[in-house]
């Protein structure tokens, strides 16, 4: 055995990320928006039209390839290894979207309305060794899920969690680096002109920090509770972090 001295560990990390939140709130539009990382977005929920029409997207850095099979997002995840310095930034939108299509793949060929015990088992096969895949690739990666609540079985709370089924669901969290909420909150503010009114106003956050009613995680150790969506300062913070 010939260990390395954690000193001696140079070079950013890669960063293995997950964005979740409601519908809407921004997730494609935070994934996809850098303005400096060539960036492709494997869209599996037609979140690309997003991209396409926001304003200040560098549609020149973004190159999206559209999935609707397993067969196809295994084929991207070859050509990305084989190919890895063509992007810096691999986005999948959305990875709750894929299993919901790989449940539908496993049950159409067990021939089953339902999944059952085996259908499950490969359900969780195959989503555990995607991410595992992609963590051989070293190019930085953003999974975006749906989220949904659920109960938390230790504490009994209800929880906002990504919107992924059956045992993956679980043990999702442990393939990855970093896991974010998106945080749509409305907030009253004075009127600039006239102190006597208020107005709301919609503000945009990252939760990377873990709390009794959200998953999040931030193996880095580099964010605060809350960060401003912004892709390029997050991965920066993260790099930067790195080298302190």
């Amino acid at each position: 055995m010939n260990p390395t001295k954690l000193s001696d560990l140079t070079g950013p990390p890669q960063v293995r990320a997950l964005v979740y939140g409601g519908p809407g709130v921004g997730k494609t539009v935070f994934a996809g928006g850098s303005q400096t990382k060539r960036t492709l977005v494997v869209d599996i929920d037609i979140g690309s039209t997003s991209l396409h029409y926001f304003p200040g997207i560098r549609k020149d850095l973004v190159s999206v390839v559209q999935v609707r099979s397993a067969q196809a997002l295994s084929d991207v995840v070859v050509k990305l290894a084989a190919a890895p310095s063509a992007y810096d930034l691999v986005v999948i939108d959305t990875l709750s979207e894929f299993q919901q299509i790989y449940i539908g793949e496993i049950c159409k060929s067990l021939k089953i309305d339902v999944p059952d015990q085996r259908a499950w088992g490969c359900i969780l096969s195959f989503m555990s060794g995607l991410i595992r895949q992609m963590a051989q690739i070293p190019i930085d990666q953003i999974f975006v899920a749906h989220e949904t609540v659920g109960l938390d079985e230790q504490t009994k709370r209800q929880m906002f969690k990504p919107s992924f089924q059956g045992a993956f669901g679980a043990q999702y969290a442990r393939h990855l680096d970093l896991i974010m909420r998106y945080l749509l909150v409305e907030k009253r503010v004075e009127d600039a002109i006239d102190k006597t009114k208020t107005h709301t106003v919609i503000e945009r956050y990252l939760q990377c920090q873990r709390d009794p009613y959200s998953h999040a995680k931030d193996r880095f150790s580099a964010l605060a509770m809350y960060e401003w969506p912004v892709v390029d300062d997050l991965f920066d913070k993260i790099r930067r972090s790195s080298q302190e």
